[in-house]
């Protein structure tokens, strides 16, 4: 990994700026959760994580870090909140979706099903 990348990372997680990033980021996601809840953007925003994960194991004192036992199970753990967090924003979506074409939502499981489009706030 370069050396300017390093020290660049290095600086935004001081934690004055990564806590109010981490807020800022929290509030962006859940105010515009019908754009971070689209499965294509879940997925784009999953394979870039994935991609700088792979690219911070480049650094050897990382990947020791990483491949101790005790640590294993946090690196699992990132992706499941990761996943769990967008299945959330997506089923709140198409709730709301529901809720809007007033289709209820105790309406035979999965007998009308709803799922975000490209265009927008949109549902089919």
């Amino acid at each position: 990994m370069p050396e300017f990348l390093k020290h660049w990372i290095n600086a935004l997680c001081a934690p004055e700026i990564l806590i109010s990033l981490s807020v800022v980021g929290l509030f962006l996601i859940l105010y515009f959760y019908r754009f971070f809840g689209r499965p294509k953007v879940g997925l784009a925003i999953f394979l870039v994580a994935g991609g700088l994960f792979c690219l911070s194991l480049s650094d050897d004192h990382f990947r020791e870090i990483v491949k101790k036992g005790d640590n294993i199970p946090i690196v699992g753990m990132l992706l499941l909140v990761g996943f769990f967090l967008w299945f959330s924003l997506h089923q709140a979506a198409v709730n709301d979706a529901r809720i809007e074409c007033e289709v209820s939502i105790d309406e035979g499981s999965g007998a009308c099903a709803l799922f975000l489009t490209e265009e927008g706030d949109r549902f089919e």
